[in-house]
């Protein structure tokens, strides 16, 4: 199982809910000054919690994974060349590209970073 699969087990738990609603309980007894700014009050907050609605929708392109020029990760890895010997498409190995989607990896970038 990927990580992201994980972080949308997590997003979609009621533990996030609980712990965003305690946050939020929390901080509602917190002493705030009043609007006039010499009087001191309790900040009054309400929550409600909509279980029986559907959660966020977060696209799955929004995660993914980068491959970067460490070892032979690009060169000999992912990238053989449209010459090689190792069959390949249009350069990229097959059977590296046939992991990735074993993967369901939704983006792959190259080169990495943000």
């Amino acid at each position: 199982m990927t990580s992201m699969h994980g972080q949308r087990r997590f997003l979609n738990s009621r533990s996030v809910t609980c712990f965003v609603g305690f946050a939020i309980c929390f901080a509602s007894t917190l002493i705030v000054p009043s609007a006039r700014g010499q009087n001191w009050a309790p900040n009054k907050a309400s929550l409600i919690i909509r279980t029986k609605e559907p959660g966020a929708v977060i696209n799955p392109n929004i995660y993914g994974q980068f491959a970067e020029h460490l070892g032979r990760l690009i060169y000999e890895g992912l990238w053989v060349g449209e010459d090689s010997k190792i069959p390949n498409t249009r350069g990229l190995r097959n059977d590296v590209i046939a992991a990735l989607k074993e993967l369901h990896i939704p983006v792959l970038r190259w080169p990495g970073g943000c």
